[in-house]
């Protein structure tokens, strides 16, 4: 019976040592999967902070380009409005010239029209000049011979009453 008893605190302890044993293998296995764990965690939390950091360079590297482009293209625009503002003031000047020469052209075109004019006026003046001239030279040559035709008249008349008194004497001496 001491026997049976011993030995069964025996096969006790041994199954209490082996229980303890167990549940120390189990803490250790269960310290072992949580360090584990937490090592793949803090490894997790490195990769995505890692992620994280390598995502941020690249949005801060593409918002550079895109504020770079945007830039690039702002400054393109502005070189186009001033090309074509200088192309404008280009064109407006050689317009402007173009009316300038044109208005020149018709000017000297209505002035030597007007010389023209002038000059014809003048000539037609001059040729009424020359025939009130000639017409006046001709009514005072009209006149002249009226009056010769006239003064030759008033001698043939004169002669004739001569004649004529001489012959009314002759006749009168003769009767």
């Amino acid at each position: 019976i001491e026997q049976d008893r011993v030995r069964r605190e025996e096969q006790q302890r041994i199954r209490r040592e082996e229980k303890e044993r167990r549940r120390r293998e189990e803490e250790e296995r269960k310290r072992e999967e949580l360090a584990r764990k937490r090592r793949e965690e803090d490894e997790e939390r490195r990769r995505v902070q890692e992620r994280m950091r390598r995502e941020e360079e690249e949005r801060i590297r593409l918002e550079e380009e895109e504020r770079k482009r945007v830039e690039e293209e702002e400054r393109l625009r502005e070189e186009e409005r001033l090309r074509k503002e200088e192309e404008e003031r280009i064109r407006r000047e050689k317009e402007e010239r173009k009316r300038e020469e044109e208005r020149r052209k018709r000017e000297e075109e209505e002035r030597k029209r007007q010389e023209e004019r002038l000059r014809r006026l003048e000539e037609e003046r001059l040729r009424e000049d020359q025939l009130a001239r000639e017409e006046e030279e001709r009514l005072r040559e009209e006149k002249r011979q009226r009056e010769e035709e006239r003064l030759q008249e008033l001698e043939r008349l004169h002669r004739q009453e001569m004649e004529e008194g001489r012959r009314l004497k002759e006749e009168a001496e003769e009767r």
